[in-house]
């Protein structure tokens, strides 16, 4: 059960807030260097049938602000709507609304405001790139992802998706649904990572730090299996990261594309499940 009153609120706080004004210059930014990479890069693409998705974020790798956006997009989606209980308790206004309501009641409304605000904080850039280079290049030609066996023609062969992507079966399939696809898993992505700094904010005592908590922590796990040698176990544990199965182009070793479709696994279903031990600690201990 959650607050409706509440969550408009928030929701319309969020969205005209500076912060949110801030994503949305940041987004720009990605966009605007991603064009500027692609068009003053030391190489020249090789000649391909026209796509705008050779130019979008994600989706095209030849330009630097799809790595940027990799890193970023959980600090885009924290800055939007990681906050959300942590100003209401900063306010002063969580006691009020406790003596209305619960604390719990006021959690879950913060938890879905937060998660709503980062999903459209983290997957804006990729929207706003999709529309401009839509409409700038209006075509959608299919290229093949099957690399050519003869090395010179490989050399000037131009590929968007591997077939090792874990990707390239719903491109093939459908181009438009894998647009749609990719943007709802980057919303979804984003919306987890705010729920975690919504969860852990109890537990800050300094103002916006709960900002910074998803980035660190997507950094430390993509660090993580070369600190501790998890690569001698498995040799595609560190595509598992949300950073490795969001670089679409599938450029792996083979078999790649299963431990990517894991991480997503993972993700999805780890993400909720920390979430929900942070809100169970946060009940039976810091309050008390």
């Amino acid at each position: 059960m959650i607050n409706a009153m509440l969550l408009q609120a928030q929701l319309r706080r969020g969205l005209f807030s500076i912060r949110f004004a801030i994503v949305v210059v940041l987004s720009l930014f990605l966009v605007g260097f991603q064009w500027w990479t692609i068009r003053h890069a030391g190489y020249r693409l090789p000649y391909h049938q026209p796509t705008f998705l050779d130019e979008t974020l994600l989706f095209s790798s030849y330009g630097s602000g799809t790595t940027l956006y990799q890193f970023l997009f959980p600090f885009l989606a924290a800055l939007a709507g990681g906050s959300t209980l942590a100003v209401e308790r900063r306010s002063g206004r969580l006691t009020f609304l406790q003596a209305r309501s619960s604390y719990g009641v006021v959690e879950r409304t913060s938890l879905c405001s937060g998660f709503l605000l980062g999903a459209l904080g983290g997957v804006l850039p990729y929207v706003i790139d999709v529309l401009l280079a839509a409409g700038g290049n209006p075509h959608l030609s299919f290229i093949d992802g099957v690399e050519s066996s003869d090395v010179d023609i490989a050399s000037f062969q131009f590929i968007l998706i591997s077939t090792n992507g874990w990707v390239y079966p719903i491109y093939r399939f459908n181009q438009v649904l894998c647009i749609v696809v990719v943007g709802l898993l980057m919303a979804a992505l984003s919306g987890l990572f705010v729920c975690l700094a919504v969860a852990i904010s109890p537990f800050v005592r300094h103002r916006n730090v709960e900002v910074l908590v998803p980035v660190a922590f997507l950094l430390l796990w993509w660090m993580l299996p070369g600190i501790i040698q998890l690569s001698s176990i498995s040799s595609h544990v560190e595509e598992l990261n949300p950073i490795l199965y969001l670089q679409l182009d599938g450029f792996e070793t083979p078999g790649a594309n299963i431990a990517n479709l894991i991480g997503i696994a993972m993700t999805l279903v780890g993400f909720p499940a920390i979430v929900a031990v942070l809100c169970w600690l946060q009940r039976r201990f810091h309050d008390r």
